[in-house]
């Protein structure tokens, strides 16, 4: 029996769905500029950097696309077979659930132009502000309905499928567990 053949070139990335204390759920709008999805709405997420574990690599890229601290995390959907494939790259995403975080004060600096509460405030059960990265320039908390009619561009519908997933999820074990 030969060796199984090992998949070359492959892109692990992760999503996280941010949800806040009212149910509502984080978007964030791509920079016009992004080369990948201009404009388009997307999760806190990205790639692994070397030496992470899957929680340090999720709890980094949210922190520093949003400011937000995700205390705990848990995976919930794996894409592995998207149809996708970026510069000869097969990508095998992961879509995280985080409902335990913190926010920033609601005057926070915005770091991208040091202006003072230059964002606008999000709901009050967010408990703070959002301090977007330079990847993108709007974000909104949103109830999942809102966020399946924002457009996600080309992502193999893995940001829409993982909602949906999470969605199904009976809401009494989407609770979790105490870290």
């Amino acid at each position: 029996m030969s060796p199984p053949k090992l998949l070359n070139n492959v892109k692990f990335l992760q999503k996280c769905i941010v949800v806040g204390k009212d149910g509502k759920i984080l978007a964030l709008r791509r920079d016009p500029n992004d080369v990948r999805r201009p404009n388009c709405w997307d999760f806190p997420g990205g790639n692994y950097e070397a030496g992470e574990t899957v929680d340090e690599c999720i709890k980094r890229e949210i922190r520093e696309e949003t400011g937000l601290e995700a205390k705990s995390v848990r995976p919930f959907y794996i894409a592995s077979n998207m149809g996708k494939t970026y510069q000869d790259i097969n990508v095998i995403a992961v879509c995280q659930v985080c409902l335990d975080w913190e926010g920033l004060p609601a005057k926070a600096t915005d770091t991208r132009n040091g202006q003072i509460g230059s964002l606008r405030e999000v709901n009050v059960a967010s408990e703070g502000e959002v301090v977007l990265s330079d990847e993108h320039v709007e974000y909104r908390w949103v109830v999942p309905d809102e966020f399946m009619k924002l457009e996600t561009g080309d992502d193999g519908g893995f940001l829409k499928a993982s909602l949906h997933a999470y969605l199904t999820i009976p809401s009494s074990a989407r609770a979790l567990p105490k870290q």
